[in-house]
C-alpha cells in the first residue's frame, strides 16, 4: 500500500525488501525504470549505491525489531537523505522524542539530537493493522541535519554516553572507567 502511494507522488522509488518472497510480487505491481526494488538487509546493506541520485525521502513502516537500528543507520547520512518519515513502535517513538531530564531520555535521543530534528507526526492505533499487533504505532517525521562536530568526535561521545547508559547502577566513575573523552572534543571546565 505504501508502495503504490509513493509511486503515484514520485518519479523513482527504491525499496529494500529482505522478504525475497515479496520480491517478485513488487516488480509485478510496479513494473518499469521509475520503480527498483532490491533484495537487501536495510540494518547491513551498503547506502552508498543511492549516492548518485541523492538527495532521497525515506517513507517506511520499519520492522520493530530492528526498526531503531536501521534509523540509526539513515540519521548517519545526511548526504543522502534529506527526510525520514517512518513508523515505528510508539515507546520507540517516545525514547527518541525525549527531553532532557525527562522519562525515556537516554542515548536514542542523544543520538537523534546530535544527527536530527523530528517531530511526531501521528499515532497509529492496533486496529489499524491486519494482524493487529499488541502495540501503538507512531509515524515520526525527521530531518537529518549536517553535524557540528565530525562524525567521530559524535560517534566517539556517542560511545561514552552508551557506556553510561548500559551501567544506570553504577556511579558515573565506574562506569567510565578506562574511557577517556572523545577525541577531538574541547576540554570541559576551568
Amino acid at each position: 500500500a505504501l508502495t503504490g502511494y509513493l509511486m503515484e507522488r514520485h518519479q523513482r522509488v527504491v525499496a529494500l525488501e529482505l522478504d525475497e518472497s515479496l520480491i517478485e510480487p513488487l516488480r509485478a505491481r510496479f513494473p518499469g525504470g521509475s520503480f527498483e526494488v532490491r533484495h537487501a538487509d536495510a540494518v547491513r546493506e551498503d547506502l552508498g549505491f543511492l549516492g548518485a541520485e541523492a538527495p532521497w525521502q525515506v517513507a517506511a513502516n520499519l520492522p520493530y525489531s530492528v526498526g531503531s537500528a536501521i534509523l540509526r543507520r539513515l540519521m548517519e547520512r545526511p548526504d543522502l537523505f534529506t527526510r525520514l518519515v517512518v513508523m515505528l513502535q510508539l515507546e520507540v517513538v517516545e525514547r527518541l522524542l525525549a527531553t532532557p531530564a525527562s522519562k525515556g531520555h537516554g542515548l536514542m535521543a542523544l543520538e537523534r539530537a546530535a544527527r536530527a530534528e523530528a517531530d511526531l507526526a501521528f499515532k497509529v492505533p492496533p486496529a489499524a493493522f491486519r494482524p493487529r499487533p499488541k502495540v501503538m504505532s507512531a509515524v515520526v517525521v525527521l530531518t537529518p541535519r549536517q553535524p557540528t562536530w565530525p562524525d567521530d568526535v559524535i560517534d566517539g561521545a556517542l560511545a561514552v554516553a552508551s557506556r553510561a547508559a548500559t551501567r544506570p547502577r553504577k556511579t558515573l566513575a565506574h562506569a567510565l572507567k578506562g574511557v577517556g573523552p572523545p577525541a577531538g572534543l574541547p576540554p570541559s571546565g576551568p
